[in-house]
């Protein structure tokens, strides 16, 4: 901007006759300040805005010319922008706009006459002011981008850790303790001890350095960027079942039996609550497989009719442990953070209880559907 004001005041100068040397000087300070408008708007808009108010009434052979010189009205382009003030500028605006109206009604060509001969120095405050606004609106709006995008990928990564490596780190242990039983190598045993200790030291930093400090800075769990009303692909349908089939196996492997089911049409939920569903799968099992007694389970998703997403987990603990409910001190169940934040994102809710050695944990999310025309057309299909 200030380098097509510079070149704009040039040519003028350029095509100027009959100019004395105070008009040279005059001129050459212009375009000096003007130039350098870009290293420091600020003191160069001041600076030039002095020098035309100076130019204009003060000097010798003053003209006003110098008050509406590109110069001038760039500064105060500047000046506008740095400021910012859009309601004065507008009153102001409104006020001279109304007083040549008043000049133009009452036939009043002085006041008309002064009133326009100004305007072209309020208007380029306007278009500064606008101008800053703008580009103060546009940098809020990257800011909260780039902050969204920081909080997609921290959480992004806390789920990888929390969801996928945590409970990995889990099955490596508990198969190495199930591999540990049927040797009868002490040196083997030792080696196989020395493996289940590194396992559960690496799982016991990753989630006191890790998970559990990415949690409590994470005050709520909203997917920023996500399209409630996006069309899944394939792939995301078909990652449900993956992780059902995946959870099935190491189920089976840590010696409990049961199958996970699916009832229910997963094609017409919104994308967020599949990414939620998965989320409550990889916990669900991984508790079970962490803090399950082998035996018989229960793990099912259902979706009903009226678009609720129901998820029910249920198996036997071990003995002497108060883990499947989040609480080492009370009878009380606690959901787990990150997933109760998940659910709450998207009106979802957790319910666990404990009762007689059977740990039960039941999540529900009403309205999951993509659109309500699934809905009806579900209902219409029961009737």
């Amino acid at each position: 901007m200030s380098g097509m004001g510079a070149a704009l005041f040039c040519l003028d100068w350029i095509n100027s006759v009959g100019l004395t040397v105070q008009d040279h000087v005059q001129n050459a300070l212009l375009m000096i300040f003007t130039v350098l408008l870009p290293f420091n708007p600020t003191i160069c808009s001041i600076i030039i805005t002095l020098l035309s108010l100076a130019m204009a009434y003060a000097l010798p052979a003053a003209t006003i010319y110098w008050l509406f010189s590109t110069p001038c009205l760039l500064a105060l382009i500047f000046l506008a922008k740095s400021v910012r003030r859009p309601i004065p500028t507008a009153i102001i605006f409104f006020i001279m706009q109304l007083l040549a109206a008043t000049g133009t009604i009452t036939h009043n060509e002085e006041l008309r006459s002064l009133i326009l001969g100004y305007q072209p120095l309020i208007i380029a405050w306007a278009i500064g002011t606008l101008l800053g606004c703008a580009i103060e609106a546009q940098r809020k709006r990257t800011i909260a981008e780039e902050k969204a995008s920081h909080r997609s990928e921290q959480l992004r990564v806390l789920h990888v850790l929390h969801d996928s490596v945590a409970n990995d780190l889990v099955y490596a242990v508990t198969q190495c303790k199930s591999l540990r039983t049927e040797l009868t190598d002490r040196g083997s045993i030792a080696k196989t001890d020395d493996v289940i200790t590194a396992l559960e030291s690496g799982l016991a930093q990753l989630r006191q350095q890790i998970i559990e400090p990415a949690k409590r800075d994470i005050e709520t769990i909203d997917k920023p960027g996500t399209d409630a009303g996006h069309i899944q692909t394939p792939d995301t349908q078909a990652c449900i079942h993956s992780t059902m089939r995946t959870i099935e196996q190491r189920l089976r492997q840590c010696g409990f039996a049961g199958k996970p089911q699916i009832s229910g049409n997963l094609s017409v939920i919104r994308e967020e609550v599949i990414d939620v569903i998965d989320m409550t799968i990889h916990e669900l099992g991984g508790n079970i497989i962490k803090y399950g007694e082998p035996g018989a389970y229960a793990l099912a998703i259902n979706v009903s009719a009226d678009g609720t997403v129901t998820i029910v987990s249920s198996n036997r603990y071990r003995p002497r442990t108060d883990a499947p409910c989040w609480s080492s001190t009370s009878d009380t169940c606690h959901t787990p953070i990150l997933l109760s934040n998940r659910l709450r994102s998207i009106g979802g809710s957790m319910s666990v209880s404990r009762e007689d050695g059977e740990w039960t944990a039941c999540v529900c999310i009403p309205d999951a559907y993509r659109d309500k025309a699934w809905q009806h057309t579900d209902e219409d299909d029961n009737r």
